[in-house]
């Protein structure tokens, strides 16, 4: 496991919480270690959890309201082949998914710069 190649992503979305899993989930047609909201896939560990500090978007701190955001999704490569450039494309993969069901996302990783959109 390499823990500089981790990211997070937070995520606006008007879902319940197990809707929004469900649709993160969708994008794996292989699903391992399925707990209830953490589970492997493609060599990932990843973690779907309500951020405990979300706020409405109106009620939200100017600076650092990505902080406020309501999901947060920790992703950590387990595969011992991971690379950064595999980490950027699995990445950007899921961000685009939850992009297009409506989502908001914004993105913490040591290798944020290369993740544009």
């Amino acid at each position: 496991m390499n823990k500089s190649l981790e990211f997070v992503i937070m995520v606006d979305i008007d879902l319940p919480h197990d809707r929004f899993l469900s649709l993160v989930k969708s994008l794996f047609p292989r699903i391992y270690r399925d707990r209830h909201r953490e589970f492997e896939a493609e060599g990932h560990r990843i973690e779907v959890r309500n951020n405990e500090d979300y706020r409405p978007l109106h009620a939200r701190d100017k600076e650092d309201s990505f902080l406020q955001m309501r999901y947060c999704v920790e992703v950590t490569p387990i595969s011992p082949q991971a690379t950064e450039d595999g980490e950027v494309a699995f990445a950007t993969r899921i961000i685009h998914h939850i992009r297009a069901q409506g989502g908001t996302t914004t993105h913490l990783a040591a290798y944020e710069h290369r993740l544009e959109f």
